[in-house]
């Protein structure tokens, strides 16, 4: 369990390092999240707060070293 959270938080962040248009962010978010409901149903919740939480922590970060 511990692992799929660091997994999708690091995704998260990648996400939000590499991809600068929200929008884009985003769409590619909720993708990931609709495929991982394919297999394992309503855990894809839980990937989306993940997602968007090390999503949410790259975009602090680039707020603060942009500053």
């Amino acid at each position: 369990m511990f692992f799929y959270f660091l997994l999708f938080c690091v995704t998260g962040f990648i996400i939000g390092t590499v991809l600068k248009d929200v929008k884009i962010a985003m769409i590619t978010i909720v993708i990931i999240t609709l495929f991982w409901a394919l297999k394992y149903g309503p855990w894809a919740l839980a990937t989306l707060f993940e997602l968007l939480l090390g999503f949410s922590v790259a975009r602090a970060a680039r707020k603060e070293i942009y500053k």
